[in-house]
């Protein structure tokens, strides 16, 4: 069973607990305004104090359980997103003709507008490992090295992007020379 569902089981149970005993602390309450079953009022309150704090501790422990498994799902995540752009970033492509090198820029110019609308996604699992690394999580030292290895392939990632950016724009100077000599020669 998931994480998620366990998670989601024990909120309804928590749910269903702090519901009935709402219900019966508003009944007791009157009861003892009124004056009667001030024991009792103090035995349910006693008794529902040793019930919700298992279920509170349990609670904690599935939200920092789904919290690791989110940031190594999402890590991975990142690290696969990126090694399906790298290699569009790192193609040999250049063009063969004014038009398909302003072709290829175009693509170019997407690829970096997808990178940096994904910036902030690859910023928020760095910082989601961080916060997991400085509470002191026992698993700290590969958090360190996963978020490393993200920040290398991301980094990676954005001088590719940038290099195919220049080398497109040489190719469309070398493009654009190449015309002007050729139409040039038979005028």
């Amino acid at each position: 069973m998931s994480v998620r569902v366990r998670f989601e089981k024990k909120e309804g149970c928590y749910v269903l607990i702090s519901d009935f005993f709402d219900g019966t602390f508003s009944e007791l309450i009157m009861c003892h305004q009124v004056g009667h079953f001030v024991n009792n009022c103090n035995f349910y309150g006693v008794r529902f104090a040793k019930m919700l704090e298992p279920l509170m501790d349990r609670r904690a422990k599935l939200e920092r359980t789904k919290r690791l498994h989110q940031f190594l799902r999402d890590i991975e995540d990142e690290k696969m997103w990126i090694s399906e752009k790298l290699p569009l970033a790192q193609s040999t492509e250049y063009g063969n003709s004014l038009l398909s090198v302003q072709m290829l820029q175009k693509k170019n110019k997407s690829l970096q507008n997808e990178v940096d609308s994904h910036e902030p996604r690859v910023i928020s699992v760095v910082d989601l490992g961080l916060s997991m690394i400085e509470e002191g999580h026992p698993q700290s030292d590969e958090f360190q090295k996963l978020i490393d290895e993200l920040n290398t392939l991301w980094a990676e990632l954005l001088a590719a992007v940038q290099a195919r950016k220049d080398r497109l724009e040489l190719s469309e100077l070398t493009q654009q020379v190449c015309s002007f000599l050729c139409t040039s020669r038979f005028y």
